[in-house]
């Protein structure tokens, strides 16, 4: 299976619902759990595998202190760092972009923790 094939559809998919949200509303990408303010554009390159978005989140790291990893074949492009992912995806409903990292525990600055658990209630 090319693995090429079966992402672009998802990065096609994500590009439409992200330019839908109302311009009103502040957008958020959330990277393993923790929320970042998106400040300018997301731009989404489907031939090279490159997501790249203008967000407050800077010094990605690992929890162990090592730099992000770069070996998957989808990747997001922030701040001059590029960090590998396993998936992505928006949510319409809740306004935000979600990001899992090839090692799922990358914090960095300017970041504060989302519960994810109860973002659709309790119901």
């Amino acid at each position: 299976m090319n693995i090429f094939k079966s992402v672009k559809p998802l990065i096609v998919a994500a590009c439409i619902c992200f330019s839908i949200t109302p311009s009103a509303q502040a957008a958020i990408a959330v990277l393993d759990g923790y929320a970042y303010i998106l400040t300018d554009e997301v731009l989404i390159d489907s031939d090279n595998l490159i997501i790249d978005i203008q967000s407050s989140m800077t010094q990605c790291e690992q929890a162990n202190g090592d730099l992000p990893l770069d070996t998957a074949p989808l990747a997001l492009h922030v701040n001059s760092q590029f960090i590998g992912l396993l998936r992505f995806e928006y949510s319409i409903i809740q306004g935000k972009l979600y990001f899992d990292s090839e090692t799922g525990d990358l914090i960095c600055d300017n970041g504060f923790y989302v519960d994810t658990i109860h973002t659709d209630s309790f119901e």
